[in-house]
């Protein structure tokens, strides 16, 4: 997921109840955000 920091503060909590009610069963959410001196977003 690369969207986190576009959402605002309050309303990323609920981004990410919706997104684990999307898993499956066993399924897992992996996190990224973009760092200082991230090359890849330049």
């Amino acid at each position: 997921m690369f969207t986190l920091s576009a959402v605002r503060g309050a309303e990323q909590a609920i981004m990410l109840d919706n997104a684990y009610a999307a898993l499956k069963p066993g399924g897992s959410l992996c996190i990224r955000d973009h760092g200082l001196f991230d090359m890849a977003c330049i």
